[in-house]
Parts: structure tokens; sequence; C-alpha cells
């Protein structure tokens, strides 16, 4: 299975597991331009800047690497019930996508889902 492939199929498992929890995902992003990807780096909302560090969001991603954003609500409106993701995470992690993102401040990117190439 290639990885595009992968994603697609582990996406829609997940999103499945999310539901049965009682949750809803909220997609954001699964593609973006490079122009895209620049203005997030410039708003401080990203680690890559879309050219020297490209993102594994954006259409020129490396083949090796592909990521969606999704947010989960808990059923009460609240995004960043931060036990939620933890939780999510380790269901995501299971089925075989990657572990959560840390980024350069030290935080997590808990509404990032990636898989890359094994």
């Amino acid at each position: 299975m290639g990885l595009r492939s992968e994603l697609t199929y582990l996406k829609a498992r997940f999103v499945l597991w999310v539901d049965a929890q009682g949750w809803k995902g909220l997609e954001d992003f699964s593609r973006r331009t490079e122009y895209e990807q620049a203005h997030l780096f410039l708003l401080h909302l990203s680690d890559c800047d879309g050219v020297k560090r490209v993102s594994p969001h954006q259409y020129e991603a490396s083949p090796h690497k592909l990521a969606f954003d999704m947010y989960i609500d808990d059923g009460t409106g609240d995004i960043e019930n931060e036990e939620v993701y933890k939780k999510a995470h380790e269901q995501w992690e299971e089925m075989g996508g990657d572990p959560v993102t840390i980024l350069s401040n030290g935080g997590h990117d808990w509404g990032h889902w990636q898989v890359r190439e094994r």
C-alpha cells in the first residue's frame, strides 16, 4: 500500500474510532500550498517555513511522510482537552500512525496526525 493510501485508510479508521468515543473530529488542513505554509510560519503557527523546511501537509511534501490536521470536540464544545488528545494519539499510534509532534517551543501539536514510510 502506498503512503497516500495508508494515510487515507488510517484516517478513515481513526475518524470512526473518534466517533465511537462520542467525540467529533473537525478536519482543518490536509494539503497546503507553499504560500499557505509560509503564511502559517510567519504567524508562528508552524515550525515549517514551506521552502527550507517543507511540511508534510504541502503538495510539494516529501513522499516519505504525509499529514492532516483534525481537532477533536469532546462533546462539550472543547477542542483543547489534552486528555482527549492523549487518548486519541495513543490510539493513532496503535493503528500505525506517528507519535504526537513536539514543537520547537516544547509544546505538543495535538491536532496534527501524521504517517511516514517505514
